[in-house]
């Protein structure tokens, strides 16, 4: 039976008015107060000072008591009203839509915002016009139109940098977390990125802060939950030092998320449990509602469904009241995945398919591959594999079109199961193959990742263990010589706590640097891993074994023959390869040629492959890491050719010149940017940007020369295109 995890539930807004609006140094917000209220008491006149005063105490005031704003922008709209101070009146209104921003009263936010636009369009103000562009953008990202906040935060840029003002790092910041909810994941780094580097510039802490915690998610969202709890407790921290309870409700719930993943259950709630006091103190009805949420969670997890149902509920209504629609989503979804739990499969389906609703209408992407996929599932269960195929091959697409593995995996085991239903064995057999290649594709990662980090922490404590006996047995030396050291003279005590001190530093700095070591020599080892796993598949080998089948069954014997040659020269020169770390460039040649023998045997249309080696060079002698060159020639064959090319050539080169060792992969296909302009697919593959790892870490390693460089050979008005790798070599001892 197909087993449901809780959707990916939103964070907390990582929005907030005082940093993205006007940037308000919360550090200080308690003098500030005083000092305006002190000026409020001077004031005897009715006049556009007295108007400043009050908005600006009425804007200091929204964090910690939104009664006290609302109060103080009434009596600043009247005076500014009877005055007609146009600028002062606008302020006020503006205020008072960030009041009902925070209540979650978006509509009425939205006609304040409105009013505020128009009064400063009346009047030129360009930072005010800007001011609420930026505030519209916010409030439709919390009703859930993403567009529509993007391009208000655009707007808002737009003006900044008509009037000289660069730093823009708050609309980049919001404009990063739209992205991130449509799932566009580059983009939303893109801009995360800016805003962290102008926020750095400036040494703004809460902008800082804000970045982290964006980062944080992302990383999150990718399943790096060590580096995403690493930037989550960075954002904690300077949020304590700043006293900011809204960004706090967002740090403990993101860390409680964190947590929540991993499976430490009684973690995630202490900090829930912490964030929903914050929120239930300052009366954040969204962070109320979203904890509530996730607490229900953590007891779906726990298979406590008498627990989470009336917390979903609770938190559903809540959100819908106050019109969070990504709330409202993920809510009903979480229903669905309890109720199929339950196996009440109609009420599993009436809250998937509202979900399917709301996520549809204002484009969320995630939450509407789990609602489909639920949908699908309930459907199989219910024997009704029509609408079930058509849900699940709904899921599967945005499931790719997202990269979401996970989603992938669960997709095509049901697909498999649906078609295996239906007796299409061949269909049943794809789908099932790809469920097998995911499933250990992330259990292959976790287990690498989780083996690596184990072996670290490992050493770490061993090299911990051995730092802390020398250091007992250090400070019993100084105990011991201190009692002697009485009855000497002080030059002589001097002397030994020098000596002391200095083999202290000189152990500590030893440790540090074998910490290095051990860091370096994991991540050269999960690099391996990684090349190893691109090179030699489980695909390539299925793939290859059912061509040599095929040639066999069709009689082909000579060419089986050689095929089966070829293939099992390549899997041995691989298999020894992949046991060292350096390993003669005579043998990486061999197994080039043996796997370009291996394609061309299978191709329909062969190509001319042709290795050329200076004479400066003695392969046999010549060391490099295995495996390096293979990845750039399998490019080359599989994607430089169309299908009526014809004269297909790739070539490759060795030379040695200013005692370094180029390779060159030529081929005389289309080109790179053809192909990107064909495919309209710009990604790195995951070969190539491996081995570019190896290649820094290994330069540094072996203190020579290394780099990759790819071009597209148009720009020499030529065909094709031209790999250039510079390889840190050694020479062999022999």
């Amino acid at each position: 039976m197909k087993r449901f995890f809780p959707t990916a539930f939103y964070r907390y807004l990582t929005l907030n008015f005082c940093l993205i609006i006007f940037a308000v140094n919360t550090t200080g917000q308690t003098s500030v107060i005083d000092s305006l209220e002190r000026e409020l008491k001077r004031s005897s006149i009715e006049d556009t000072n007295l108007v400043n005063t009050l908005n600006s105490l009425a804007f200091s005031y929204y964090t910690i008591d939104i009664d006290k704003t609302i109060e103080l922008v009434k009596k600043s709209h009247k005076i500014a009203n009877t005055l007609k101070y146009t600028s002062g009146k606008a302020r006020a209104i503006f205020i008072r839509g960030i009041a009902f921003t925070v209540q979650s009263d978006y509509n009425k936010a939205i006609v304040n915002f409105d009013s505020a636009r128009n009064l400063y369009a009346s009047i030129a103000d360009s930072s005010g016009l800007s001011a609420t562009y930026n505030a519209l953008g916010i409030v439709n990202y919390y009703k859930g139109d993403l567009e529509s906040s993007i391009q208000w935060y655009k707007k808002s840029i737009d003006i900044e940098k008509k009037i000289g003002n660069e730093d823009v790092k708050s609309q980049y910041l919001n404009i990063g977390s739209s992205y991130g909810e449509l799932g566009v994941y580059d983009e939303a780094i893109k801009y995360y990125k800016k805003a962290l580097h102008i926020n750095i510039s400036n040494k703004d802490s809460a902008g800082i802060s804000s970045c982290y915690n964006n980062i944080g998610t992302l990383y999150d969202d990718q399943g790096n939950f060590p580096l995403a709890l690493q930037y989550y407790t960075k954002s904690l921290g300077i949020d304590e030092k700043l006293r900011d309870s809204v960004e706090l409700i967002k740090d403990f719930n993101n860390i409680g998320i964190v947590y929540k993943k991993r499976l430490n259950y009684e973690k995630a709630l202490e900090y829930y449990e912490k964030s929903l006091t914050i929120s239930q103190n300052i009366d954040d009805k969204k962070a109320i509602n979203q904890t509530i949420m996730n607490i229900g969670i953590i007891h779906i997890n726990q298979q406590k469904f008498e627990k989470a149902i009336p917390l979903l509920k609770e938190a559903l209504a809540s959100s819908k009241k106050i019109e969070d629609n990504r709330l409202v989503s993920s809510c009903l979804n979480n229903l669905g995945d309890t109720y199929y739990a339950l196996k009440k499969y109609d009420l599993a389906l009436f809250y998937y398919n509202q979900a399917k609703d709301v996520s549809e209408e204002l484009g969320f992407q995630l939450s509407l591959c789990n609602s489909l996929l639920g949908i699908a599932t309930v459907y199989n269960q219910q024997g009704k594999l029509v609408e079930s195929l058509k849900y699940a091959l709904e899921s599967k697409k945005i499931s790719i079109n997202l990269d979401l593995l996970t989603y992938q995996r669960d997709v095509n085991k049901l697909l498999a199961e649906i078609y295996e239903k239906k007796n299409n064995f061949r269909d049943a057999l794809v789908h099932h193959e790809q469920y097998k290649l995911l499933s250990d594709s992330i259990f292959n990662k976790e287990k690498i990742e989780k083996i690596a980090q184990i072996e670290y922490d490992f050493k770490f404590q061993k090299e911990l263990e051995v730092f802390n006996t020398k250091e007992r047995k250090l400070t019993k030396k100084v105990e011991l010589t201190n009692k002697d050291l009485e009855k000497s003279e002080s030059r002589f005590l001097i002397g030994v706590v020098i000596f002391l001190i200095i083999l202290l530093i000189a152990a500590i700095l030893i440790f540090q640097l074998r910490l290095r070591h051990i860091k370096s020599q994991n991540e050269n080892s999960l690099l391996e891993q990684k090349l190893l796993r691109s090179q030699m598949t489980p695909h390539f080998i299925f793939n290859s074994l059912s061509v040599l089948q095929g040639m066999i069954l069709n009689k082909e014997d000579q060419k089986a023959s050689l095929y089966l040659s070829k293939f099992s020269k390549l899997l041995r020169v691989t298999l020894e390869s992949s046991r060292e770390k350096m390993t003669p460039l005579s043998q990486e040649i061999i197994a080039l040629e043996n796997y370009v023998a291996i394609q061309n045997i299978e191709s329909n249309q062969s190509f001319t492959f042709t290795i050329r080696v200076a004479d400066t060079i003695h392969p046999e002698n010549v060391l490099i890491p295995p495996m390096l060159i293979q990845p750039f020639v399998e490019n080359a064959i599989e994607h430089a050719f169309t299908p009526d090319h014809r004269d297909k050539n790739i070539e490759v080169v060795f030379s040695f010149p200013d005692n370094q060792l180029v390779c060159t992969i030529t081929d005389n296909g289309i080109g790179v940017q053809e192909k990107i302009n064909r495919s309209g697919n710009s990604k790195k593959s995951l070969a190539t940007s491996i081995s570019k790892e190896r290649i820094q870490l290994l330069a540094r390693e072996l203190r020579t020369e290394g780099s990759i460089q790819i071009i597209d050979r148009k720009s020499n008005n030529e065909t094709g295109t031209l790999v250039t790798l510079v390889i840190p070599y050694k020479l062999s001892e022999q």
